[in-house]
C-alpha cells in the first residue's frame, strides 16, 4: 500500500545579479533565496496518521566570466562556479552537505547558426553521516508495518531516493538565428550526466552488504525565442 500522499505546494525565492562589463570580457555575480514548500499530510507515519514536510531548495552563490575576444568576436567562451548551501535547508540538509559545481562553455557563430558545447562537474553532496530525524521523521509507516529510520533505512532511502552523485555532465547544443521570420530565433540542446555509482552503509543492513547505487541520465530541450 502507498505511504505517501500527492500534495502540492507553491514556493517562491529571490534572486539578486549584477554584472560588469570589461569591453571583451563580462563578470558575473550572483545569489538566489532558498525556496521553501510545505508539503501537508505527505507521508504516513503510523496507521492513518499523515505528517507535512517543509522540504527547501538551497541558496545559491555564483561568479562566471565569459570573453569574446577570440576569432574576431565569433568565438564565445565562458566558466563559473556555483555554490550550493545545502546544509541549510530543511529536509535536504539532513541528507546532504554544501556543493561546490563548475562549468564551463563556448559558442561558434558563423552567420545565423550557434554552434555551442559545454562541460560541468559537481561535487557529490551526500552526507554520509546523515542519520534520522529526516525533515522531522523519525520512522514511516509501510506494508510492512511501522519501520524506524535507524542509519541503515535512511542509507538505504539514500541509495534508492536521493542518489544524485553523478559528477561529470557534458552538453551540446546548436541554434539558428532568424527561424522562419527575423524576429524568431531557435535553439536545441542535448546533454549527459555521465555514469556514477557508490556504496551506501557499512554493511549492516539485512542481509549483509550495503546499498550501491548507480546513476546516469540524459536530456533534451529546445526553445523559441521572440525578439521584440
Amino acid at each position: 500500500s502507498s505511504t505517501s500522499a500527492e500534495t502540492h505546494a507553491l514556493g517562491l525565492r529571490a534572486t539578486l545579479g549584477l554584472t560588469y562589463d570589461l569591453g571583451a570580457s563580462t563578470l558575473g555575480l550572483y545569489y538566489q533565496t532558498e525556496q521553501k514548500h510545505k508539503f501537508q499530510n505527505i507521508i504516513e507515519t503510523s496507521p492513518g496518521s499523515y505528517a507535512d514536510l517543509d522540504i527547501e531548495q538551497p541558496a545559491n552563490v555564483g561568479f562566471g566570466v565569459a570573453n569574446n575576444s577570440l576569432m574576431g568576436g565569433k568565438l564565445l567562451v565562458m566558466a563559473d562556479v556555483l555554490y550550493k548551501f545545502w546544509e541549510d535547508t530543511d529536509f535536504w540538509g539532513d541528507l546532504y552537505q554544501d556543493q561546490w559545481v563548475f562549468s564551463t562553455g563556448a559558442q561558434l557563430s558563423a552567420g545565423k547558426w550557434r554552434y555551442r558545447i559545454g562541460y560541468g562537474y559537481g561535487e557529490d553532496p551526500t552526507d554520509s553521516n546523515a542519520s534520522a530525524p529526516i525533515g522531522g521523521l523519525t520512522q514511516i509507516n509501510s506494508s510492512f508495518g511501522v519501520i524506524p529510520l535507524s542509519d541503515p533505512v535512511v542509507n538505504y532511502l539514500q541509495a534508492t531516493q536521493t542518489e544524485v552523485i553523478y559528477k561529470h555532465r557534458a552538453t551540446i547544443g546548436l541554434g539558428y538565428a532568424g527561424f522562419l521570420i527575423p524576429e524568431l530565433d531557435v535553439d536545441l540542446h542535448f546533454g549527459w550526466q555521465f555514469e556514477e555509482s557508490r556504496d551506501y552503509g557499512t554493511g549492516s543492513l539485512s542481509g549483509g552488504g550495503a546499498t550501491e547505487a548507480e546513476v546516469s541520465s540524459w536530456h533534451a530541450g529546445a526553445g523559441l525565442t521572440w525578439k521584440f
